[in-house]
């Protein structure tokens, strides 16, 4: 597995570069960044899909963010700064972006990577520069934005107290059964058609107990403090109005999402980000990505005919 060194400490992060066997695909690359507690193991799934003959993606990029998956051993070094935020993980991606020089790209997004991938095509940073003039589109999967905790502006927002259960059950002794007791929510296996067998619910408990536990933790500050994007996504219109290039947006959001309805995720970033297309689920939990394959995949390749069609391999 590739790694590249962070810019911001040095530390030895990983990441997965797949490259389709097809010579007729278009020049696209898909960089995926994975939700909380999470990898990009997450996206297992989705991969054969997604290299595919039928997909337009020549490349597919997966980094794993620090502190997680392959990157589990470099939550932090002598040399990072603290405490930890949404910009470490930004300068982070943002690097490895420009280091692999992909062209143009697609986001696809889960969770907490929907805040991360905004951030990083909205930085003041010599590597945004590449990223908005690269990045094609985002699709964000159960994105917990523009506000990831309830707050002045979102008052029927997730309540901190939920938050802070989380943490209190993963900083627990009993982490392990904790853990096992919240994945089959993740998924929303009580609602028919999301059933899902030991041996993938095991796979996903796994993932999260490859972690580092101080990541698993500290994510969560960040994401409270730090993941509020409301005046990244105005931003965004702003040069759209300017009459700017902007990516397109793609909002996949379960119905049945309990932890991030979608009335106060995927329903608000609709009403500030007019062009932006949500298409909600039906039954479907925060794991759609597992529950809803075919959909997804379906609904990622569709808007990139988009993509493609607009003739992004000509602007890069």
């Amino acid at each position: 597995m590739p790694t590249f060194t962070s810019p911001v400490d040095g530390a030895a992060l990983s990441y997965r570069y797949y490259t389709s066997s097809s010579s007729s695909k278009s020049s696209l690359t898909l960089i995926l960044l994975h939700g909380w507690p999470m990898s990009s193991r997450m996206f297992d799934p989705l991969l054969p899909a997604l290299l595919s003959l039928s997909s337009p993606f020549s490349t597919l990029i997966l980094p794993d963010r620090r502190g997680f998956g392959a990157s589990s051993a470099s939550w932090s070094t002598p040399s990072t700064p603290h405490p930890i935020t949404f910009s470490t993980f930004v300068s982070d991606l943002s690097f490895l972006i420009s280091h692999l020089n992909p062209g143009p790209f697609v986001f696809l997004a889960a969770s907490m990577g929907c805040a991360e991938s905004l951030l990083a095509y909205s930085s003041a940073s010599n590597e945004a520069e590449y990223i908005r003039q690269h990045c094609k589109g985002f699709i964000w999967l159960g994105a917990p934005m523009p506000y990831p905790v309830r707050c002045e502006e979102s008052p029927n927002g997730v309540d901190p107290a939920i938050w802070a259960s989380l943490v209190a059950g993963l900083s627990s002794p009993g982490r392990k059964q904790f853990v096992r007791e919240q994945i089959p929510g993740v998924f929303r296996t009580d609602l028919p058609g999301n059933e899902l067998d030991e041996a993938t619910l095991r796979f996903y408990e796994g993932l999260v107990a490859q972690a580092d536990p101080v990541a698993v933790t500290e994510t969560v500050r960040v994401i409270c403090e730090g993941g509020k994007v409301d005046n990244e996504l105005r931003a965004l219109v702003s040069r759209r109005e300017r009459g700017e290039g902007v990516p397109g947006v793609l909002v996949l959001h379960g119905a049945e999402d309990a932890g991030m309805p979608v009335e106060v995720s995927g329903g608000v970033i609709k009403e500030m980000v007019g062009w932006a297309e949500l298409r909600v689920y039906e039954g479907a939990g925060h794991g759609l990505y597992q529950t809803h394959v075919e959909m997804v995949v379906r609904d990622v390749l569709e808007f990139m005919e988009g993509v493609v069609g607009a003739g992004t391999e000509s602007e890069a």
